[in-house]
């Protein structure tokens, strides 16, 4: 297969193969199926740990596209280890695939893509711009979710991933949440940092705990599980803060 997009350094296997997709002109399905994979198999698995299985990997390496996914490689094969199905790390509290983005980050990109971290759900905001990952799209309301068909999304098809894929409203035209005087304790912050620990530790295969000693991967979940998860709703969500707003100003 010629014309396939080269992956960014930082970017999701599953921002790929919506990319890539349409280079082809074709559904993700179908570019999974031309990989080998058997038909139905995105409802079954996600996306990325698929294209970092060892057949995925196979065909993006004959295919030139695993050299320039070294991240993407060395943390989805830590991530065997620790939750294998992506069940934890990768899904939302409703059991829906994770896929935040920031919106800055989003419009500043040379070319649009959804990097690696968006897709883990201990990832709550961005450290470059401190502002709230956004789940939605801004007029629409509708949740961000990868792959899709670029060549259908939006209804008449959309050009890149900076655009929804439901109602193709532009995703960065959203006012971010910032985290300054959004009222956090210490434990917050702490959640916040660790969550941005955690790929660091998924990359190296291991992280350290408060006392200094070194703890691996495979043996961490219960610890990544109390330290960087929260309940659904409250200030970490900025539709909840938005919302909160609003009733204030009534």
């Amino acid at each position: 297969m010629t014309g396939l997009p080269r992956a960014e350094a930082f970017e999701a296997p599953s921002s790929w193969l919506t990319r890539a997709s349409l280079s082809q002109g074709i559904r993700p399905k179908d570019l999974l199926a031309f990989m080998g994979f058997a038909r139905g198999v995105l409802r079954r698995a996600d996306p990325d740990l698929l294209l970092m299985s060892a057949a995925g990997r196979g065909v993006l390496d004959s295919a030139g596209i695993l050299a320039a996914m070294p991240v993407a490689r060395k943390v989805f094969n830590t991530l065997k280890s620790v939750d294998p199905k992506g069940a934890v790390l990768l899904r939302d509290p409703h059991g829906q695939p994770c896929s935040r983005y920031c919106p800055e980050c989003l419009r500043d990109q040379r070319m649009p893509h959804f990097e690696l971290h968006w897709r883990f759900e201990p990832w709550r905001h961005c450290p470059l711009h401190q502002c709230l990952m956004e789940g939605r799209c801004a007029h629409c309301r509708q949740p961000v979710l990868l792959p899709f068909d670029m060549v259908t999304g939006g209804q008449a098809g959309v050009a890149h991933l900076r655009d929804c894929q439901h109602c193709a409203g532009p995703l960065h035209a959203v006012t971010p949440v910032r985290l300054e005087g959004l009222g956090m304790t210490e434990l917050d912050r702490v959640r916040l940092r660790n969550g941005q620990a955690l790929m660091a530790a998924l990359y190296h295969g291991r992280l350290r705990v408060q006392d200094g000693t070194w703890m691996k991967t495979s043996r961490s979940e219960k610890y990544i599980k109390a330290m960087t998860f929260w309940k659904p709703g409250g200030w970490h969500s900025p539709d909840d803060v938005r919302a909160s707003a609003v009733v204030r100003t009534l």
